[in-house]
């Protein structure tokens, strides 16, 4: 996996990939020493201005505390031309001495760790409690330092007896704790054993990879280039033959790869051989007031992005995208346990461009969903939902739900509102269902105090066939009826009557689900 990396990138690239995308840290003091003693101050932007000072910057960190030169682990630097330190309230001059001690035995810079002793507590300000110290004395010496520093400890060495020069690399643990994940197949069972030259290269890599993780970039592409994107606000372009990481801190601040694969190509972009157009979001439902809706019905919605944020929202309350790289936590059942089976499938969609199992998991996720904020009566929202659902499924696979939805809507529109004496029938399944979701809302919200909305609309969406409907419809008229508005000829009359009458039609729960959230035609002004 990192030779391909590797291989991609080019050896010969790695130290200048990882030099130009190392970030300086927002939080801390830059101070910059000359042979003089003399100093000044730089902010971490205008440090970062400088491609000098960010190798400098870059070659003098520690790989990990583990491999801390500082004993006590205080000091995060490498080398005896900086000095960085967190909590400098934490500091002796023990400490400093030997650190100091370590990086030059030979005491070439003692004046430098002289300065450090007198002066370091004089540069906390307010928040700023992470100090950078840069001796300028002589920069080539400095990188040199911590190149030997970084070839000298980017092998760990194996707890099981390994050949001469070779060790384990940043992306495996010697943790003789963790038995189990190394590879038994292997001739050394601590994983792929390698020479302090690919381990050095494999912490280039490593280097790269938390630098863009401190840049807010959890999705990686690797082409012959390497780019870093946020979940949260990014648009990679259209790209070909690409390897696609998904990368994250782990509770002990070391850099892991929680998703890896190659793939042919990522496009942004919803129009392709197969679609003219992108998903067209239309207003099935027939909402009424779509100016309190975040987007405009009958518009085109033309990439991934806009599409993935569209879920995000409207499905999962915000809860999908940042499950690509966290768990999340959420109160709602059916967000948290569609989250759990799909996210994996939303994910390799978005920024993946597979299609693998996408039309399975929208259909079942998001009709999950809709049916669990139908039971919290959200009508509102799941309306929103509805028209979201509808339109990408008939994009995904022309599925033509939505439409047949809205024909037998109207349908039943024009039916409830004939005449009394005029016969009708409903026309099709998708009617009667309607009309089936229609009258079920119309009896619950006569006694919303007392009626458990979840209990009866589950047990409606429960009923396998026209006899069990009737059956649940009659225990729930019999509880409300004496609160009905009894108009001979009546919409709701009419409904009724027609259900109790029907035994030719197929259940539909999708159907019957859109009927109950749809604007109620009962209610509706002639």
């Amino acid at each position: 996996m990192i030779n391909e990396i590797i291989g991609r990138l080019g050896k010969e690239n790695l130290e200048r990939i990882a030099v130009e995308n190392h970030v300086a840290i927002k939080n801390a003091v830059y101070v910059l020493l000359d042979v003089g003693m003399q100093y000044k101050i730089m902010t971490a932007e205008e440090f970062s201005k400088n491609q000098e000072y960010k190798e400098i910057d870059y070659f003098s960190q520690i790989i990990n505390t583990n491999k801390s030169v500082d004993k006590k682990k205080k000091i995060t630097s490498n080398n005896k031309y900086t000095f960085f330190c967190r909590h400098l309230d934490r500091l002796t001059d023990e400490i400093i001495d030997q650190y100091f001690a370590s990086t030059d035995p030979n005491g070439e810079n003692k004046v430098f760790a002289e300065w450090v002793k007198e002066n370091y507590s004089n540069f906390e300000k307010d928040k700023m409690d992470y100090l950078k110290i840069f001796y300028l004395k002589d920069i080539e010496d400095c990188i040199s330092d911590g190149k030997s520093y970084f070839l000298e400890n980017s092998v760990s060495k194996s707890p099981n007896k390994a050949p001469d020069g070779y060790g384990i690399g940043i992306f495996y643990t010697a943790n003789l704790k963790k038995p189990y994940i190394g590879r038994k197949s292997l001739k050394y069972p601590d994983g792929d054993l390698v020479d302090k030259e690919t381990a050095y290269d494999h912490l280039c890599v490593y280097n790269i990879l938390k630098e863009f993780l401190r840049s807010g970039k959890q999705i990686i592409y690797v082409t012959n280039d390497i780019h870093g994107y946020s979940i949260f606000s990014d648009v990679p372009p259209k790209m070909m033959d690409a390897i696609i990481l998904v990368i994250g801190f782990d509770n002990r601040g070391n850099v892991r790869i929680y998703d890896y694969e190659h793939i042919p190509m990522y496009t942004p972009e919803l129009r392709d051989s197969k679609h003219t157009n992108g998903v067209i979001l239309e207003n099935y439902i027939r909402i009424p007031n779509e100016e309190l809706s975040n987007v405009k019905y009958n518009d085109e919605i033309a990439d991934r992005n806009k599409l993935e944020k569209l879920f995000n929202s409207y499905f999962f309350d915000g809860k999908l995208i940042p499950s690509y790289i966290s768990d999340v936590k959420t109160d709602d059942q059916y967000i948290r346990e569609n989250i759990s089976k799909y996210q994996s499938v939303y994910f390799d969609y978005f920024w993946k461009n597979s299609n693998h199992q996408i039309i399975k998991a929208i259909d079942n996720s998001t009709l999950d969903i809709i049916k669990g904020n139908a039971f919290d009566r959200n009508i509102s929202k799941a309306q929103r939902q509805f028209n979201l659902r509808w339109s990408v499924l008939e994009y995904l696979d022309g599925r033509n739900t939505g439409n047949m939805f809205d024909t037998a809507y109207m349908t039943l529109r024009y039916h409830i509102n004939l005449d009394k004496y005029e016969e009708w029938d409903f026309s099709d399944d998708n009617e009667y269902n309607i009309a089936v979701g229609a009258a079920v809302r119309y009896l619950l919200d006569l006694d919303k105090a007392v009626l458990s909305n979840e209990y009866y609309l589950k047990g409606i969406l429960s009923a396998k066939n026209t006899a069990m409907i009737k059956k649940k419809i009659l225990v729930l008229y019999q509880k409300v009826n004496y609160k009905m508005l009894h108009v001979d000829g009546g919409r709701i009359q009419q409904i009724l009557s027609h259900i109790m009458e029907e035994d030719r039609f197929k259940v539909n729960k999708e159907m019957i689900l859109a009927g109950y959230v749809a604007e109620l035609l009962i209610y509706e002004q002639k």
